[in-house]
């Protein structure tokens, strides 16, 4: 049998457990939960989809039968499970075992990734690591897009990895697609086209100046064409310009009051500050919560250093965060074990790092993903969910720092 086939095999096997891990789960801890907040979101207009109902809002419709455009999300994760409701999968414990199944490919793609980056050992450990760590597996059992996110974070960081090694036309067309993919799960991702694809074409190994504007140019080329049509199906659906989604402002102005700026709750959100909005029209009331936040912000300019170091603690596990554990809404022994865990990964991830440093693979990919998260908790607040791309990125590099003491030991034993 050939290596790669044992790989393959193996790597089967952890996937196929994950799944069977995270059904279990559903099964026994949220099988007749109902969903709610951003969860039901997804599912009802995952049903819409799958009834023709094109990304409407959908908490109006169920209520009064009406009918407007929203944006508050972007459209993958809808999308997919409007294919699943397509299929006659239409409850909630359908769209549960859905979500399962694009973590477990999520826990696919990063063994992958492990194995480029590493080898087969390292692929398989950073898989086991993915299909056990709670802030991945989390996310399954309560319908979140945090699911896909994982997996599109990991097809980005193989692109971007495959790119790096060989950086032809092709694999940059495929790097920006991936990275569309990322941004049109979560919107803040298309921080990623600055932070991380510039850099990596600029920097790529081989290639003269014309060489690496054809390669940004097919990169922007594939993520146009992939992020094009939701752009252009918002702007001429919506009054005022909307673009990836329409929730930003929402999320601006629930972060951006008394409640959340002192106190117990710093550094957090609260339903208490989401002003009522009579506009139809969700990008009118974006602009509108918008404007509001941001004057707030202005008014209180001397408590934003503050009020965003408590995010970013939050975020990280440094600041208050047992509470922010029991906040986040997902399962409090489940973020509890997986804060503990992440005060194991992150470490070995550092050190994983070092290791990737020191074998002259780039470290850009992991460094932007903990970037990301990082900008995205001191812009909106430190939920834990929201640090999903960087967990991509620590179990990665936890595997590579496992693995590479796995053969110090051997070395050491002969």
């Amino acid at each position: 049998m050939t290596a790669v086939r044992r790989f393959s095999i193996a790597l089967g096997v952890v996937v196929t457990g994950a799944f069977v891990f995270r059904l279990a789960y559903v099964l026994v801890q949220h099988r007749d939960e109902p969903l709610g907040g951003d969860a039901l979101y997804y599912s009802l207009q995952g049903h819409h989809l799958a009834h023709g109902r094109w990304f409407i809002e959908p908490y109006l419709f169920r209520m009064d039968h009406v009918t407007l455009p929203s944006a508050i999300h972007p459209p993958v994760f809808s999308l997919y499970l409007g294919v699943v409701s397509r299929l006659g999968a239409d409850s909630a414990l359908a769209h549960r075992i859905a979500a399962c199944l694009a973590g477990a490919a999520a826990v696919g793609v990063i063994g992958l990734v492990g194995r480029r980056l590493a080898g087969d050992r390292a692929g398989l450990i950073a898989a086991v690591i993915a299909a056990l760590f709670p802030y991945l597996w989390i996310n399954d059992a309560v319908v979140l897009s945090e699911s896909v996110l994982a997996l599109t974070t990991a097809l980005m960081l193989l692109a971007a990895y495959e790119f790096w090694r060989r950086p032809t036309q092709w694999r940059a067309v495929a790097f920006g697609a991936a990275l569309a993919l990322v941004a049109l799960t979560r919107a803040e991702a298309a921080l990623l086209f600055g932070i991380l694809a510039v850099p990596m074409v600029i920097m790529a190994p081989g290639l003269d100046w014309r060489r690496r504007l054809e390669r940004l140019g097919g990169l922007a080329l594939a993520a146009v064409v992939l992020i094009g049509p939701w752009v252009g199906f918002n702007i001429v659906r919506f009054e005022e310009p909307a673009y990836l989604s329409t929730g930003s402002g929402v999320t601006l102005v629930d972060t951006s009051c008394d409640p959340v700026y002192s106190g117990d709750f710093v550094g957090w959100w609260s339903f208490t500050c989401i002003p009522d909005r009579l506009a139809k029209d969700e990008a009118v009331n974006d602009r509108k919560n918008r404007e509001v936040a941001l004057r707030y912000v202005r008014h209180h300019e001397s408590e934003v250093p503050k009020v965003v170091a408590a995010r970013i603690g939050r975020m990280w596990g440094v600041f208050r965060p047992l509470q922010t554990a029991d906040l986040d809404g997902r399962g409090v022994n489940a973020d509890r074990v997986g804060l503990v865990a992440s005060y194991v990964l992150i470490p070995l991830a550092t050190w994983g790092l070092v290791l990737l440093r020191r074998r002259k693979e780039p470290i850009l990919p992991m460094l932007a993903l903990a970037a990301l998260v990082t900008i995205t908790a001191a812009l909106f607040y430190g939920a834990i969910r929201f640090r999903v791309p960087a967990d991509v990125a620590i179990v990665v590099c936890a595997a590579v720092a496992l693995d590479g003491a796995w053969s110090r030991l051997r070395t050491a034993a002969r």
